[in-house]
């Protein structure tokens, strides 16, 4: 699967999965419920969406099981809104991969200019693989540490001690020689 076709089915999951909380809220009973923290108990209260200038109601904890529908409520609306935004995420990763980018965009109404500078695209990869395949020194007293395998060591035939130590990869104008990253043997 593309980048853009897993998008479109996490966009598809996120849709529906909203849509089945947003009915489920609609079903739930309305009000509002508030937990304080007194000591090591928390207490309850209830206030209806009715009238804003009631007073919450005391809920005892023996009532709470009445409650639970109104938190769940609450906290499906808070979900809602979560899922929402990474709904809105994927929407813009979607338009942004899909849009046509201008350097593209560029090349195909510019056949010629194309033409042109096609050849330095080729000599980029041609150096790529210049400095890829440069040998460079390695610090061969303690084998045993290292952390990354090379093709060298999976090889029996070319273990490290055979490799010369005499070449260097140059990156920019410093030499892996005079780098301080570089331990001295």
């Amino acid at each position: 699967m593309t980048f853009i076709s897993n998008l479109n089915k996490e966009k598809k999951d996120l849709e529906a999965r909203i849509a089945g909380l947003k009915e489920k809220i609609s079903k739930a009973p309305g009000g509002t419920l508030y937990a304080y923290k007194r000591g090591s108990v928390f207490e309850y209260y209830y206030k209806s969406g009715e009238n804003p200038n009631d007073k919450p109601v005391y809920v005892h904890h023996k009532d709470l099981k009445n409650y639970t529908e109104i938190a769940r409520r609450m906290y499906d609306t808070e979900l809602v809104k979560d899922l929402e935004k990474e709904l809105d995420i994927v929407n813009k990763t979607i338009c942004l991969h899909t849009a046509e980018k201008s350097a593209d965009n560029f090349l195909k109404k510019h056949v010629g200019i194309g033409q042109l500078i096609l050849p330095t695209f080729s000599n980029r990869s041609e150096v790529f693989l210049q400095w890829k395949n440069t040998p460079y020194k390695r610090n061969m007293k303690h084998p045993e540490n290292i952390k990354h395998k090379t093709i060298v060591e999976g090889l029996p035939h070319l273990q490290p001690r055979d490799c010369p130590d005499t070449t260097f990869r140059k990156i920019g104008s410093q030499s892996q020689k005079d780098s301080p990253y570089m331990n001295k043997p």
